[in-house]
């Protein structure tokens, strides 16, 4: 039996800004691997998210910071919440 996604890309949630967008839909699988994991794999795919958004805050503030971004202080208070 297969568990259909439980949260998935949408083209709403694009920013414009492939690397930013291609970072973003790796996060969307991250939670939602999350939210479909089974309970022996609820752990390992916590760890694979705490992973990916450690290294996700932190390139992306270098992008936002280097290409002086127009929502650098909003998207920097998404990451902070």
């Amino acid at each position: 039996m297969t568990t259909a996604p439980a949260f998935v890309w949408s083209d709403t949630y694009a920013l414009g800004y492939s690397q930013m967008d291609d970072t973003h839909r790796e996060f969307v699988d991250c939670v939602n691997a999350l939210l479909t994991a089974p309970d022996s794999e609820f752990a390992k795919a916590l760890d694979a998210f705490a992973v990916h958004a450690e290294h996700h805050f932190k390139q992306e503030a270098e992008w936002m910071q280097g290409t002086d971004f127009p929502a650098t202080e909003c998207h920097m208070d998404e990451h902070e919440a």
